[in-house]
């Protein structure tokens, strides 16, 4: 549950941010299948929730371009894992800290990202394949992925 409010709130932040500056079209990719379903659905942290919707519409309304909020997996934007990952280990982690060009941490996914590197493969069963395609995870069914077609 913490995870998830924690993933909302990233991407409440993120769409802020977006919006505060016209960054369209956007991209925004998660790994959380539980935020993606909970601003397509959602019950639990019904403000926060309704706080990103509205984000989203204000985004695609004002730009009147493309903005998406789509799966991915971990391993698919080591860059956003990693990110996470120093801003946890942070004692002020709730502090938004912008970089001015990347840091350190970050150099060696930077290059891997753009050279298109595949981090690992995954075999998985045709209902979750199923189920991430239809969280936008474009991923599921290239050949980067494999899917498992036994139920």
């Amino acid at each position: 549950m913490l995870a998830k409010r924690n993933q909302l709130l990233a991407l409440e932040k993120g769409l802020q941010i977006a919006n505060g500056r016209n960054l369209y079209p956007l991209e925004l990719e998660t790994d959380s299948t539980e935020a993606i379903n909970a601003i397509l659905n959602g019950h639990e942290h019904s403000n926060l929730v309704s706080s990103c919707r509205w984000l989203i519409l204000q985004g695609k309304t004002q730009s009147l371009k493309e903005l998406s909020v789509r799966h991915n997996f971990r391993e698919g934007n080591q860059i956003a894992h990693r990110l996470a990952k120093e801003a946890s280990s942070k004692t002020l982690s709730h502090k938004l800290i912008m970089y001015p060009r990347p840091p350190v941490f970050l150099l060696e996914p930077l290059e891997l990202d753009k050279n298109s590197t595949v981090f690992c493969v995954k075999i998985i069963k045709e209902n979750v394949c199923n189920l991430l395609a239809r969280l936008g995870n474009l991923s599921v069914f290239e050949d980067t992925m494999l899917c498992n077609m036994l139920s």
